[in-house]
């Protein structure tokens, strides 16, 4: 009875060891009303999210990390100033004057110089809204972008694109202006300063005609674009061709975008978050620590010390959201590989669904006997991928169909990968589709 007590407290110790890993997204606020649509932070660290819901917008200020949260728009209207505009964008200079574009209602730019206590409409613009490091802003309307040099208050129109723009995005490397508009994939550069532009489409790359809801560069050149309906798109020659890249194979809708110090892309999608560390060839989800009908990433964007922040809102639930961020800061692929992992953890297979071969990520914390086993539904044992003493590290394997002897004739279906280091233990699920 005493050695049944004993087993009994040790799986208790497993089973509370194994949840107790930090998850790599932490819920610090919400639910929330509105729609969020921007993000931006100010030099103190609190955070500000812009709400686009139509007749009833929102600026909320986070301080305390996201612990406290409060409205900061009072930019009303109607006959008895009921009514709030839907706003786009939101940026914060360096002097903490804010920035905001309204799309409903009182259309047009606001800025705050008193952290949102007052607000001033200082021109026309009510979509995507950015600055270059000159101090020029650039902000879409309708059917034009606007640009307000360094000093001057009113933004006069220096392109129109007849449709209206939907993305902006300011090349840190080149300052080039990248725009995107809706509702025919029409994406718009100028290298110099606004001046002059070219016109380029995605559209012709298959049949879906859709919205540019994302632009993005890295450090090499490379410009990333995602749209509403579908896939994110790639090119390396200032766009002058444009390479499709279907995440893990399969058509994403893309609702935002970011690009992380050392390249890594981060793209929320209606069910997931995904992280490319290779310019897009493959890519894994990054869920843990999201519910399971709390995946719709709309917003993502990090802060100056690379924690990475996402609005998060249910699939077909869009009148309230919730604040994640990061547990950890992104660091490169070398730093990664050699760093000493403080705790064990198992990461979601990539790419998944996979046929035939995908890859497992684990980190041990110190020196353990590992397993690595493939099973299927009903625990049958399929293949084993790890079976030996492992130091502490971060390790890849891949699992190829045909390359482990009872694996060789797998159908398509769900099975279990299960990890085993010492008194850590870990399963997930993995699709096989042939």
């Amino acid at each position: 009875m005493k050695c049944f007590y004993k087993i009994l407290l040790l799986m208790l110790i497993v089973m509370i060891s194994a949840n107790s890993q930090t998850k790599y997204w932490q819920q610090i606020s919400g639910p929330i009303y509105g729609y969020p649509s921007d993000l931006a932070f100010d030099s103190k660290g609190n955070i500000y999210v812009t709400s686009a819901k139509s007749y009833y917008g929102s600026i909320y200020r986070f301080t305390n990390d996201g612990g406290n949260w409060e409205r900061i728009d009072t930019i009303k209207y109607g006959s008895s100033s009921t009514y709030s505009p839907g706003y786009s964008s939101i940026y914060i200079d360096s002097l903490d004057n804010i920035y905001v574009t309204a799309f409903t209602g009182k259309t047009g730019i606001y800025r705050s110089s008193d952290g949102g206590k007052t607000w001033i409409k200082i021109g026309a613009g009510h979509r995507a809204l950015t600055f270059n490091e000159k101090g020029n802003m650039f902000v879409g309307v309708s059917n034009a972008v606007f640009r307000a040099p360094h000093g001057t208050i009113e933004p006069t129109p220096v392109l129109y694109t007849n449709t209206p723009v939907t993305a902006i995005s300011i090349d840190q490397n080149t300052q080039d202006v990248w725009v995107g508009c809706a509702p025919h994939d029409c994406i718009y550069l100028s290298s110099d300063n606004g001046e002059n532009w070219i016109r380029m489409d995605l559209s012709y790359s298959d049949t879906y005609i859709s919205d540019v809801t994302c632009i993005n560069s890295n450090s090499k050149g490379d410009v990333f674009a995602g749209r509403h309906w579908i896939n994110l798109y790639k090119s390396s020659n200032k766009g002058i061709t444009w390479q499709v890249i279907r995440i893990n194979n399969e058509d994403q809708v893309i609702y935002s975008m970011e690009i992380g110090k050392y390249d890594e892309i981060f793209v929320g999608t209606p069910f997931t978050l995904y992280r490319s560390r290779d310019d897009g060839i493959s890519w894994e989800e990054l869920d843990d620590g999201l519910y399971s009908d709390r995946r719709s990433v709309r917003v993502l964007k990090f802060d100056s010390e690379g924690y990475l922040y996402a609005c998060v809102t249910e699939e077909s639930q869009t009148d309230s959201f919730y604040l994640y961020k990061t547990s950890e800061i992104a660091v490169s692929v070398e730093e990664d590989e050699y760093q000493i992992p403080q705790e064990f953890s198992l990461k979601q297979n990539y790419p998944n669904p996979f046929n035939p071969v995908t890859t497992i990520e684990y980190q041990i914390a110190r020196s353990e006997f590992v397993t690595l086993k493939i099973y299927d539904v009903l625990g049958k044992e399929v293949a084993t991928l790890v079976n030996e003493e492992k130091p502490s590290g971060r390790y890849k394997v891949q699992f190829s169909v045909g390359s482990f002897g009872n694996a060789e004739g797998l159908t398509s279906g769900i099975y279990l990968y299960k990890l085993k280091a010492g008194n850590f233990t870990d399963t997930k699920k993995l699709l096989l589709l042939r």
